[in-house]
């Protein structure tokens, strides 16, 4: 495999404070287009342009909201037909945001109008039409998205964030693989990642809740496999893990605390759901076979009363 090294520059940010605001940029090679709009002070860009049309656009601030203290780095280096786009938009305070992409035909878009955010997106190896993209609209979120190896074609990743305190992180190597992370409660952490030879998978993880954990592994062989996890309450624990082909998972903690769901779906065409409401509930399923269907439905008598 290619070795891609990125400049440590664009993947940490610096703690530098300026007075006013900074714009750092090389580009070489031809047609490449960039934009930087600041209003504010103590903001700071770089960026790298190497290769041919790449497109570039940063907004730091609005003439009518000024902002301070935000960082962007972008970092954009293609083969043949390197098509990028980078789009950094910081309408908050004190937000670091970087966009690396090494291939062709990748976009990407970071998006913080919320404050002390922080948000990564890498794309490399010749990734053939991929998309990523980073909402940040609470407050003191991290997000990251890596869509890396040569095997990573047409799959699409998208982080929002509209709570505050939480934790994002989505790693996708396969092909047509969809992945989507949601957090609108607060310090939740979520981690999801669709590993190289799987094909056609979905994941959705929905954190509405707060102090929520869910992990997700998409592995060889589990091709057309989806996974959909939904956290309505408080302090749950959800892990999956997807070996086999078109498998389907559907965990929902809608209501309570301190629930758990643990997960293993090793063979093919199995399917999985579960509902857990109240305090205090756990599942450990492992489903090594084919074609198994799995229901199962735990109410607490908190969830009885219909209390949280």
């Amino acid at each position: 495999m290619k070795k891609i090294v990125i400049p440590a520059a664009l993947l940490l940010f610096s703690t530098m404070a300026h007075a006013q605001n900074t714009v750092t940029a090389e580009q070489a090679g031809n047609d490449n287009f960039g934009q930087v709009d600041q209003f504010g002070g103590q903001n700071s860009v770089s960026i790298y342009q190497n290769n041919s049309q790449h497109s570039l656009y940063i907004e730091q601030g609005t003439a009518d909201r000024p902002v301070t203290g935000n960082t962007a780095a972008v970092l954009q280096s293609g083969g043949v037909g390197s098509q990028n786009t980078a789009k950094i938009q910081q309408f908050g305070d004190d937000n670091q945001a970087s966009i690396a992409q090494i291939g062709d035909f990748n976009n990407a878009f970071i998006y913080q109008p919320g404050n002390d955010n922080k948000a990564n997106i890498i794309q490399t190896v010749s990734g053939s039409n991929n998309y990523a993209t980073i909402q940040q609209e609470g407050d003191r979120n991290t997000a990251s998205i890596h869509q890396d190896d040569s095997g990573v074609h047409f799959s699409f990743a998208s982080v929002v964030q509209t709570g505050s305190d939480n934790t994002a992180a989505l790693r996708q190597q396969g092909y047509n693989q969809e992945a989507f992370i949601t957090q609108s409660g607060n310090f939740n952490e979520a981690d999801v990642w669709q590993i190289y030879g799987a094909v056609g998978t979905y994941a959705l993880v929905n954190q509405a809740g707060d102090n929520n954990f869910a992990r997700t592994r998409q592995g060889n062989f589990s091709d057309e496999s989806q996974i959909f996890i939904n956290q309505l309450g408080d302090d749950g624990f959800v892990e999956v893990k997807q070996n086999g082909f078109n498998n389907y998972a559907s965990i929902l903690q809608e209501s309570g605390s301190f629930n758990e769901a643990t997960l293993q779906q090793d063979g093919g065409s199995n399917t999985f759901y579960l509902t857990q409401a109240g305090d205090g509930n756990s599942v450990t399923v492992t489903q090594p076979g084919n074609s198994n269907t799995l229901i199962i439905n735990q109410v607490s008598p908190n969830g009885l009363q219909g209390g949280n």
